[in-house]
Order: structure tokens, then sequence, then C-alpha cells
């Protein structure tokens, strides 16, 4: 009954909003919490770990062998916001994968994030990572390649397939307001030398040592994968 009358006295917009606001303050509210309570765990098993190798954003791609960070909490994970600083000694980590993560950054933390990877690395330290390649989907769209973009219709678990190359691009570059940078190799390289790593190169999936590539069928379809040392 309430439920009805506020339905039919607040505006959509203000209910959407109200929407907004609320999920915005438990994402606060669960930040703030597990940065003050878990984060010390992270900070101990790395000074625990000898030939540490860490999976940043791991989402549900948590590896063995590896210590996997991410901000979700799920199980077998190390809580940490990646958009701060690490709590990492210089030069203690010898290799490092980040999959579809960088893209969920703001440009600035992005870069920041590079830094601190090239900081806490140790000299030949390797740095894998994958991001949805802007580059494909730009190429193809020139080329109006719909081999490229028919089985990317459900892109991001859309429950309706689109069905335009543009509603593709959209859901890549936006994914509902996760995606917040689009990146391809030429702007990647650029910043990774900038951040001080050398040898970088274009990868492919499951290609090389240390790679724990999701194996999605989306991922090398529509990935850029790139490898640097420091």
């Amino acid at each position: 009954m309430l439920k009805n009358v506020i339905k039919n006295v607040v505006a959509e917009s203000i209910r959407q909003d109200s929407r907004h606001l609320l999920r915005q303050f438990k994402k606060l509210s669960s930040n703030t919490y597990h940065q003050l309570v878990h984060s010390h765990r992270l900070r101990k098993a790395i000074s625990q770990c000898e030939d540490c190798r860490i999976n940043f954003g791991c989402g549900d791609l948590v590896r063995p062998g590896w210590i996997n960070i991410d901000a979700s909490g799920r199980p077998g994970t190390y809580y940490y916001d990646l958009r701060n600083e690490f709590p990492i000694s210089s030069e203690q980590i010898s290799h490092i994968n980040a999959e579809h993560f960088l893209e969920h950054l703001e440009f600035y933390h992005a870069l920041r994030f590079l830094k601190e990877c090239f900081r806490v690395l140790k000299p030949n330290g390797t740095f894998r990572i994958i991001v949805p390649d802007a580059e494909k989907y730009m190429l193809a769209y020139a080329k109006d390649d719909k081999s490229f973009y028919e089985p990317l219709v459900n892109l991001g678990g859309t429950p309706i397939a689109m069905r335009t190359k543009t509603e593709i691009v959209n859901t890549m570059f936006r994914m509902s307001g996760s995606h917040l940078f689009a990146w391809d190799f030429e702007t990647l390289s650029l910043h990774l030398n900038e951040a001080g790593f050398k040898n970088i190169c274009r990868s492919k999936y499951r290609q090389g040592e240390n790679n724990i590539d999701g194996d999605d069928w989306w991922r090398p379809h529509e990935s850029l994968y790139v490898v640097a040392e420091k």
C-alpha cells in the first residue's frame, strides 16, 4: 500500500536517485568497515611471502598459489581498495596479474595503480595486464565487421540482445557505469612506459609464464593482452 502511494506521489527520477544514493551509502559503509578491519590480513600475508605473485582485482578469478586481492570480499581473497597506495614495501613482488580490472578505475587512479605496480615489483619483475581492447571494437565498427559483434550481443549479461554495433560499443565502454576508461595498446603502453616499465609488448591468451587467464569464451575475443617488465 505504502509502496504504491510513494510510486504515485514521488517522481521516478527522484526514486531512482534515492536508490543510487542508498547503494552508494552501503558501498561506503562496507568499504570503510573492510578497510579498517581486514586490510591488516593483506599486510601480514605479504610480509610472510617469499616469492609473492599478486592477482590484483581478481573478481571471480581466485587462483591458488597467488595472493588474490579484490574489493568484493569473495572467499579466498584479501580485501583492499586499489584506488589507494598499496600496503606493500617497494621491490617485494615477483609478478603481478591484473585481468579486466584497470578499466574499472578512473583514469587518474589507473595511472597511480600502474606506478604502484612498478614500485612494488622486484627488478626484472613482470606485469601481465588484460583489458577490453577499445581498438578491436573501433576497428570492427569502422569495417562493419559483423563477425566481431555478433557473439557480443549479450555482452555484460544483458537480458535482451543488443541489435546494433553502437549498442554493443556503449555497453563495453560503460558497462552500467562500472567501466570508467577504455584502453588500447597505444595508450596502455604509453602510460606503462611513463610509470617506468620496459619491454612492453602485446601478448596472447594463455601465452607465456605466470598466466592465469580467465577461460570465458569472450576474453580472447575482445581483450587486449599486454606484458611488461620492471
